[in-house]
C-alpha cells in the first residue's frame, strides 16, 4: 500500500513537474515575444526620435530662411524707396535745370537779336555818315554844274537816291536775314530741347512767350526807324 501510494505520489509529482515545465516554456516564449516586441518598439521609437530631430532641423532651417526672406524683403523695399526718392529728387533737379537753361537760352537769343540790331543800326549810321561825307566833299562841283548841266544834276540826284535806296534795301535784307537766322536757331534749339525732354517745358511757356513778344517789339521799331532814317536822308 505504501509503495502504491508512493508511486501514485511520484506520478502526481511528475505530472505537476511536467505542467510546471510546460508553463515555464510558455512563459519563456511569452517573455521572448515581449522582448522582441519591446526591441521593435524601441527601434521604432529611436527612428521616430531621429525623424523628429530631422524634422525639427528642417523646421528651424525653414524658419531661418523665412526670417532671412522677410529681412531681405524689408531691405529691398527700403532700398527701392530710397532709389525712388533719389530718382524723384534727380528728376526735380533736372526739370529745374532744364527750365533754367531754357530761360537762359531765350535770354541769350534775345540778347543776340538786340546786339545784332544794334550792330546793324551802327552800320547804317556809319553808311549814312559816309554818304553825307561824300555829299559834302563835292558841294562846289555840284554848284558849278548847276549853271551848266541840269542833266548831270538830275543824274547825281538819281544816283544819290538809288544809292540810298540800295543801301536801305541791302540793310533791310540783312536785318530780315539775321532775324530769320535767329528765329531758325531759336526753333532748332527749342526743338532739340523738346525732343530730349518733351514733358518738361510746360512751366516755361509763359517765359518764352514774353521773350518772343519783347524781341518782336524790339525788332519792329528798330527796322522801321532805320528804314525811315535812310529814306529821310
Amino acid at each position: 500500500m505504501r509503495e502504491a501510494q508512493t508511486d501514485c505520489d511520484n506520478k502526481l509529482l511528475s505530472q505537476k513537474l511536467m505542467d510546471i515545465e510546460t508553463q515555464k516554456q510558455v512563459l519563456h516564449n511569452q517573455i521572448k515575444r515581449q522582448d522582441d516586441e519591446m526591441q521593435r518598439v524601441r527601434h521604432e521609437l529611436d527612428q521616430s526620435r531621429v525623424r523628429e530631430n530631422e524634422l525639427r532641423s528642417q523646421l528651424n532651417e525653414i524658419r531661418n530662411q523665412m526670417t532671412d526672406g522677410v529681412l531681405r524683403q524689408k531691405e529691398d523695399s527700403m532700398m527701392l524707396r530710397i532709389r525712388e526718392a533719389e530718382s524723384t529728387q534727380a528728376l526735380g533737379d533736372l526739370r529745374q535745370r532744364i527750365a533754367e537753361l531754357e530761360v537762359q537760352n531765350q535770354e541769350l537769343i534775345t540778347r543776340s537779336q538786340i546786339m545784332g540790331h544794334r550792330d546793324i543800326q551802327e552800320k547804317l549810321l556809319e553808311m549814312q555818315d559816309e554818304v553825307m561825307r561824300l555829299r559834302l566833299m563835292h558841294p562846289m562841283t555840284r554848284r558849278q554844274s548847276l549853271s551848266t548841266d541840269h542833266t548831270r544834276i538830275d543824274y547825281e540826284d538819281s544816283e544819290d537816291e538809288s544809292l540810298s535806296s540800295s543801301l536801305s534795301n541791302h540793310e533791310n535784307q540783312r536785318l530780315s536775314s539775321s532775324v530769320g537766322i535767329y528765329s531758325t536757331l531759336t526753333f532748332q534749339s527749342n526743338h532739340h530741347l523738346r525732343q530730349s525732354t518733351p514733358c518738361l517745358f510746360q512751366s516755361t511757356n509763359n517765359t518764352k512767350t514774353r521773350c518772343r513778344s519783347s524781341s518782336t517789339m524790339l525788332s519792329s521799331p528798330t527796322l522801321s526807324s532805320t528804314t525811315n532814317e535812310i529814306h529821310v536822308e
